[in-house]
């Protein structure tokens, strides 16, 4: 066979394989097409029953005789499936209707004690976050009577009011609190010095000392679990400023809109800030930086600058209230009697006048007067300096 004919046996050959893995590429996409095709129907059908299902859901919530019952949703290798459940123990358990459940507490109990107790000679409502309730009495037999109350509404619904030493606390505020029993339908209510309720420590003193040091626990302890990260050199500043500023710091400020600070209360806040910034940065006190720069080359705000803030902003939202609200009833609240001796501790409403001097923002009752706070970007733009033009301020 000449040299001619063998170039032509092997082009041949060639274009053979390229048609055989241009027949197989097309079968392949082929294949693809339909699996495709194939999913994409089954979800359609799969989506379809689950609308079906939710529509059977919202019927049999518009039929459940008992708040005490709840539906339950589970997926399984035979698909999603839906079922009335009874409610075991707690308001985790009802997973599709917690909401429901805790509107019923709510709705329960603020009829049970929808006409006793004061705030300002206003009738007082509780907070309830599901089944956790806050009610606020100004003397022992009004916290008697709203604990009977519940206890027999909730039983009447079959609910049941857990009276344990831990659940259900009394804390009762003042300098010389009486020292009396509380019973609800015989069992004793366990009295308390301090009690936290979502997230937040209150005291019979009602300082922020408390709230502070476990603010400071939790900031501490999410900051030693991020430890790897906040160390690690490879790691940029840019990233660590957002953990900071994302997970690090909303644990150190919770509930700071409402804080009544001292100077040695900001102290241990920075200081914990501060332990934090040098370790994202490798630097220790050793270094005799000071904390100003290692903020700015971190890039972030001062923790006593973010505070004033906060307090600014929630100031605005309290004012621009309804007068019937609890917050907005409290600011504007002006106790009767004699205090006692002693320096006057200091409000909410002079820390606020102070960060307003300050900042040479003005009184507040002039302020009030004049209306500011129902002009929200006008408000945002007098407090704009707190942190310069580029900051974010939130909805002032």
């Amino acid at each position: 066979m000449t040299s001619s004919a063998h170039g032509a046996e092997r082009d041949r050959l060639g274009i053979i394989a390229a048609l055989m893995v241009a027949i197989m590429v097309a079968v392949v996409a082929v294949l693809v097409s339909f699996v495709t095709m194939f999913v994409l129907v089954r979800q359609g059908a799969e989506l379809t029953e689950i609308k079906s299902q939710l529509k059977d859901i919202k019927a049999q919530m518009q039929e459940m005789p008992q708040w005490g019952e709840h539906l339950d949703t589970q997926v399984s290798p035979q698909g999603p499936s839906v079922r009335v459940r009874e409610q075991q123990n707690g308001a985790g358990r009802g997973k599709s209707t917690t909401f429901l459940y805790g509107a019923e507490v709510h709705r329960r109990a603020k009829r049970s004690v929808s006409n006793i107790g004061n705030f300002a000679n206003k009738i007082t409502l509780p907070t309830t976050l599901r089944d956790d309730i806050c009610q606020w009495e100004r003397s022992i037999e009004a916290i008697k009577l709203a604990l009977e109350r519940y206890d027999n509404e909730f039983t009447n619904a079959g609910l049941k009011m857990n009276k344990a030493s831990g659940k259900t606390e009394v804390l009762i505020f003042g300098r010389n609190p009486p020292k009396a029993e509380i019973t609800v339908n015989g069992d004793t209510i366990g009295r308390v010095e301090q009690a936290k309720y979502l997230g937040s420590v209150t005291t019979r003193e009602s300082g922020n000392k408390a709230e502070i040091t476990e603010r400071i626990s939790n900031f501490s302890r999410q900051a030693a679990a991020l430890q790897p990260v906040l160390r690690d050199r490879l790691v940029s500043n840019e990233v660590k400023k957002t953990i900071f500023n994302t997970i690090l710091k909303p644990v150190l400020l919770y509930g700071c809109e409402s804080w009544v600070l001292t100077k040695k209360d900001i102290s241990r806040l920075q200081a914990a800030e501060m332990k934090v910034v040098r370790t994202m940065l490798g630097k220790t006190r050793a270094d005799r930086l000071r904390n100003t720069y290692l903020r700015e080359t971190l890039g972030i705000t001062s923790i006593e600058q973010d505070i004033e803030r906060a307090a600014l902003r929630w100031l605005g939202h309290v004012e621009r209230m309804d007068e019937g609200r609890i917050p907005k009833i409290a600011l504007q609240y002006k106790p009767k009697g004699k205090r006692p001796l002693g320096r006057p501790r200091k409000r909410w409403r002079d820390n606020i006048q102070e960060i307003l001097t300050k900042y040479r923002l003005g009184r507040l009752v002039r302020l009030e007067e004049e209306g500011i706070f129902h002009d929200r970007e006008e408000w945002k733009r007098r407090c704009s300096q707190l942190t310069g033009p580029k900051a974010y301020l939130g909805k002032m």
